[in-house]
């Protein structure tokens, strides 16, 4: 089994409910078994994340609700396995959209865009990304990601002389 971490921006979402044209941005890593391209498998599962997504909005779901838990990457390997004709399971998958793009969600429709400042989406999480990770008690506070492992990245917070590991999952671009 080979492990291959994956990453980049998805193709433009479009929330059915508030009309929000979101640009969501994935991370994570994929094992795989069996002969296949590594640049073909990570532009396979990017496809497939968003075609997720994408499908849940449609059945109702919110894009938070899309985007959390193990469905999705159970549903990504499944689909990602079929188009590539190999074994494929995510074994970590991120999706994060820019702050314009929660605060629209938030808001309820496209006007909050418009009235919003303009960002691009955050880049993928890496080594030098600023953001505010949450501790075991509960405490958050900024860090810089010194590395990951494809379930933990390795922080250093600010003001701090040595590094921890924390989940991926209490990771959030500062």
């Amino acid at each position: 089994m080979n492990l291959i971490q994956f990453g980049g921006a998805l193709a433009t979402i479009i929330d059915p409910k508030t009309g929000v044209q979101l640009h969501p941005r994935c991370m994570g890593n994929a094992s795989l078994s069996g002969p296949t391209d590594e640049s073909a498998l990570r532009a396979c599962v990017i496809k497939h994340v968003g075609l997720q997504i994408q499908t849940a909005l449609k059945t109702g779901q919110s894009f938070q609700q899309a985007t959390v838990g193990a469905m999705l990457a159970s549903a990504v390997g499944a689909a990602t396995s079929a188009e590539l004709g190999a074994s494929v399971s995510i074994g970590l998958l991120n999706v994060v959209v820019s702050d314009d793009d929660l605060a629209a969600l938030r808001g309820g429709g496209p006007a909050s865009v418009a009235q919003a400042a303009t960002t691009a989406a955050p880049a993928v999480l890496g080594p030098g990304s600023r953001v505010i990770a949450t501790w075991q008690d509960g405490r958050s506070a900024p860090a810089t990601i010194r590395s990951f492992n494809g379930t933990q990245y390795e922080i250093m917070w600010d003001g701090g002389t040595s590094t921890v590991w924390v989940p991926a999952n209490a990771v959030r671009p500062a």
